[in-house]
């Protein structure tokens, strides 16, 4: 209580006030810790499945696919390149654990598949946007 909470993805960073409103905007943000996995590259096709690949271009190791019942419209790696969240257009969130490629969270329901994900960079917490909700997901 009393302190704003900085949430950050790839293209976006939500600051949560104490007062609950919202803010996309906010101070800037340290680097992630150096003990971050190596460059995961995340695509994503019609059919639902998330592509990832280790490494540099030329020196790129493939993952098996994370499938999806219906395409993926958002992804977000967490800042330690270990975990992935991605929205489905079924509604639902998932969190992956890129080593082991195993969902972490069962489908989370959601009001939109037309959201944003940021994760804070201190612990497993990560925050969804959509036009009407901001839901909070913590474990």
């Amino acid at each position: 209580k009393g302190a704003n909470l900085l949430l950050r993805s790839n293209d976006a960073v939500l600051q949560l006030n104490p007062d609950g409103t919202t803010s996309d905007t906010a101070p800037e943000l340290p680097l992630p810790p150096d003990n971050r996995e190596p460059t995961i590259t995340v695509t994503k096709d019609d059919n639902g499945l998330v592509h990832l690949w280790r490494g540099e271009p030329g020196a790129m190791e493939a993952f098996d696919p994370l499938p999806h019942p219906s395409p993926v419209v958002t992804t977000a790696l967490d800042s330690t390149n270990r975990y992935l969240a991605t929205i489905a257009k079924d509604k639902t969130l998932r969190v992956w654990e890129i080593p082991t490629g195993l969902m972490v969270t069962p489908p989370l329901p959601l009001n939109s598949s037309d959201g944003r994900i940021v994760w804070d960079d201190s612990h497993l917490m990560l925050a969804v946007w959509t036009e009407n909700e901001v839901v909070l997901f913590d474990w």
